[in-house]
């Protein structure tokens, strides 16, 4: 079946019957990918799902999915090193002072 026919016959079809408004495949798997990293999937799984190459292309797409939360991954590393008894210095000069 052609691409075309597909989307003729299939999903802009059953798109209409569900009330939601017609979009491409491509916009589909944008949604898949982005509600899974949303949602806290690993960017390793979703990576593989959508077949890229690398984790690094899931990554520069889709970074605007992955919760802020996630981002703090620099902060909760140095909390684990001071737990073991390292210290990470991450105080600026001004806050030092304060401290």
């Amino acid at each position: 079946m052609q691409s075309s026919d597909l989307l003729r016959t299939g999903l802009h079809p059953a798109l209409r019957r569900a009330g939601i408004r017609q979009v491409r495949f491509h916009d589909l798997r944008h949604a898949f990918a982005s509600n899974l990293l949303a949602g806290g999937v690993d960017v390793v799984t979703v990576s593989k799902a959508l077949g890229h190459a690398n984790v690094h292309i899931t990554l520069v797409t889709y970074a605007h999915a992955i919760p802020k939360q996630r981002h703090g991954a620099g902060d909760a590393f140095a909390r684990l090193l001071a737990q073991s008894g390292n210290k990470m210095e991450t105080s600026t000069p001004e806050t030092a002072s304060v401290a």
